[in-house]
């Protein structure tokens, strides 16, 4: 085969694995032979192959498709030769099991010496938010230009931890990321779950006695996507059960993409050791939006649904936006159905009216979970780190009360939630507590007054 193809395979690999993994297992490799959807690989042994089939066909079949130009990546069969001989076997079947394997190869596979890449059955991904579709500005652009370095080169920046408050498009990078891979990779078994799932997931496991099928689940596993990190708070066993996943699934060849509503120093409630480890990831902060950031996703809402609004409505809807993407494009949505209703009979009256997402009301615009307790913490001149212990002093005890009234009260949030905010507070104490102050606050006025100043703070 063509020395300047085997070298330029060589080359791309290379750049897919950590250094001493290339030169240990990889740098014997040679191309013998390629057609359309079928390459021979030449190896150095019997105990090369284990480990290459083990740990490394994802980003052996990515140099194929990169040095060979491979267009239809889904059917490419790779077979394996040892010392000159003969392929293992020039026979065998795709993958179909239900979940598929591509680090680890399966029986059938390494009896064959056969490989074919396989898209992941569930991967939960929503196809739609993707990067074509997402709006990158001063106040995301980091978060987003590491997302891009993910995709560019699997295992670079890895694991990736993105915080942010509640709205600002978190969720949507994530299943950008999965998105893209899954696309460009098919090969690759991607997850997209969450803290709740997962909990799910291992809770069943335990009750069916299949904890086996469950480990293997989510250890064979290329690319895990969490979301909403922050949920695992007060789960103890799942916590230490995600430790030892993270640390099988923190290799060179994988990659894993974190997102919550908080800093990893400020997870309290979990696993130290989890904690410990989530500290060391690359970390970025999606920032709140600025008015610029906010115009420029409406009027990337606004043409992608083919909808021009009338200078004073445009003004109008500008003059109210929240700090909330999930929000913006709810409201164009109401647009194009009121514009449709209304046409040019629509004004800033029927808006006010119909549109309650552009109230300059609390709920909407001023608050999230993270600043109701910093306020609080400011006010009280406690720490965060105070309030979601469990202390239960005087003050402390007073301040995580007004926390959690007014996180019900100005969010909506529900109990459980409430209580995962603030350390894994127990759902029946966090109703008890709130239930207690709203009494206190109909007979306290100062009390009233202080809430208010609160939320200024």
């Amino acid at each position: 085969m063509d020395g300047v193809i085997n070298k330029i395979f060589l080359d791309l690999l290379s750049k897919k694995v950590c250094e001493d993994d290339f030169k240990i297992w990889l740098k014997s490799l040679a191309i013998v032979e390629h057609t359309e959807k079928n390459v021979t690989l030449k190896t150095g042994g019997s105990f090369h192959l284990k480990k290459i089939e083990e740990s490394f066909i994802p980003m052996i079949t990515q140099a194929l498709v990169e040095c060979l130009d491979v267009k239809d990546v889904q059917n490419l069969k790779i077979h394996f030769v040892v010392n000159e001989k003969e392929p293992i076997s020039n026979e065998g079947s795709s993958l179909k099991s239900e979940i598929p394997k591509i680090s680890s190869a399966s029986k059938s596979e390494k009896s064959t010496g056969h490989h074919s890449p396989q898209t992941q059955g569930k991967d939960f991904l929503i196809d739609y938010l993707n990067f074509d579709r997402y709006v990158c500005s001063d106040f995301n652009r980091v978060a987003y230009e590491l997302a891009k370095r993910v995709i560019d080169k699997i295992g670079q920046i890895n694991p990736y931890y993105i915080y942010s408050s509640v709205g600002l498009g978190k969720t949507h990078i994530l299943h950008a990321i999965g998105n893209h891979l899954k696309n460009k990779f098919p090969f690759l078994n991607i997850l997209y779950t969450t803290p709740t799932q997962f909990v799910d997931d291992y809770s069943k496991s335990l009750i069916q006695k299949t904890t086996h099928a469950f480990r293997i689940k989510y250890r064979s596993v290329d690319v895990l996507l969490l979301d909403d990190i922050q949920f695992f708070i007060g789960k103890e066993k799942s916590c230490e059960e995600f430790f030892h996943l993270f640390n099988e699934i923190y290799t060179p060849n994988k990659q894993m993409v974190f997102c919550s509503d908080r800093m990893p120093s400020e997870l309290g409630g979990i696993d130290e050791r989890l904690k410990s480890r989530l500290t060391s990831c690359v970390i970025s902060e999606i920032e709140p939006m600025k008015e610029v950031d906010k115009i420029k996703i409406l009027d990337f809402y606004l043409k992608e649904n083919r909808l021009s609004l009338a200078p004073r409505l445009y003004d109008f809807v500008i003059s109210a936006l929240p700090n909330d993407v999930r929000i913006i494009t709810g409201i164009v949505k109401s647009l194009v159905v009121y514009e449709d209703i209304y046409g040019e009979a629509l004004s800033i009256d029927i808006l006010k009216k119909n549109l309650k997402q552009l109230s300059k009301s609390p709920e909407h615009i001023s608050y999230n979970p993270n600043k109701i307790l910093e306020s609080v913490c400011r006010y009280g001149k406690i720490s965060i780190e105070e309030l979601r212990s469990s202390k239960r002093d005087k003050a402390t005890s007073f301040y995580r009360q007004i926390a959690m009234h007014l996180l019900r009260e100005k969010l909506n949030l529900s109990f459980s939630d409430i209580g995962h905010l603030l350390g894994g507070k127990n759902p029946s104490s966090v109703h008890i507590a709130t239930t207690k102050f709203v009494e206190k606050l109909k007979n306290d006025a100062q009390l009233e007054l202080m809430l208010d100043k609160i939320l200024k703070a």
